[in-house]
């Protein structure tokens, strides 16, 4: 990975990314500067530090021809058995694309691929919610002690008002574990019922919760987090 490509993790890292976002961005730009080195003759150099020279040789052409290499053919140069799904394709080109356009945001490169760059489309899947009878079910696993001994029963006393919050919480934001974890008690209105979160581009936004919800929460703070403002549900 070049020297410049740095700024883009620091930035992802003040994006609070979850570390397997992380890998996964490091991965995807790792391939797509071995494909330029190997196929195009195009290797950052060790004294283009803010990687102006480098990105500004890529072309959109040169983008196209990357995308059909990953349809075809495997990291280790062998033609693929089939070629690559749509939805894997999509995810490293957006991955590409999102690299472009930061530095172009920093203006480190002329280039306007972080808009060109096309991503394949995927189609829709719609996910089917819980059934009530499910969710029910769910929570009675929460809060069931069976099978434990005492001992682990009580230990199972302190945290299933944890646990409880948060599957209601899954169930009602369909939130990341990553955001989830990182809920700071300012981070919950309890007056319009949501919580401050952040969507997949970075964005604020605040995710409405229900009732059974709310008063979950009030459950856990009120037995765990009376000393400090943070939420702990990592803990």
């Amino acid at each position: 990975m070049p020297v410049f490509a740095q700024d883009f993790f620091d930035h992802l890292l003040y994006m609070n990314k979850s570390p397997g976002t992380l890998l996964q961005y490091a991965y995807d730009m790792k391939l797509f500067f071995a494909y330029c080195a190997s196929h195009l003759n195009k290797k950052p150099s060790d004294q283009d530090v803010s990687g102006s020279a480098f990105l500004d040789s890529i072309s959109l052409k040169d983008t196209q021809k990357y995308t059909e290499w990953l349809r075809h053919y495997n990291t280790d140069g062998s033609c693929r058995t089939k070629p690559l799904s749509d939805s894997s394709l999509a995810r490293r080109m957006c991955s590409l694309r999102a690299f472009f356009r930061y530095y172009a945001e920093q203006g480190k490169t002329s280039s306007s691929l972080g808009k060109e760059i096309k991503v394949p489309g995927v189609p829709y899947q719609k996910t089917s919610p819980l059934s009530s009878a499910y969710e029910t079910r769910l929570f009675q696993a929460v809060m069931s002690t069976s099978g434990m001994s005492e001992k682990q029963a009580g230990a199972h006393r302190f945290i299933e008002k944890r646990d409880y919050a948060i599957i209601s919480i899954f169930l009602c934001t369909g939130m990341k574990l990553s955001d989830l974890v990182s809920i700071d008690l300012e981070d919950i209105d309890f007056v319009t019922s949501a919580i401050r979160t952040s969507d997949k581009n970075g964005n604020t936004i605040f995710a409405p919760v229900n009732q059974n919800t709310i008063e979950a929460l009030h459950a856990y703070i009120d037995q765990c987090c009376r000393t400090s403002r943070y939420f702990q549900l990592s803990e």
